[in-house]
């Protein structure tokens, strides 16, 4: 990896850990493949 990339990834790091869980949607809000089908 980049020295430039792994720095991104080190300072965005900490913002990740604490609010991932709150970005992403519950599966059961989420589409999925087979509502098409």
């Amino acid at each position: 990896m980049y020295n430039s990339r792994f720095e991104v990834i080190k300072s965005i790091e900490g913002f990740v850990g604490e609010n991932l869980s709150s970005l992403l949607k519950p599966v059961d809000e989420s589409w999925q493949p087979s509502d098409f089908l």
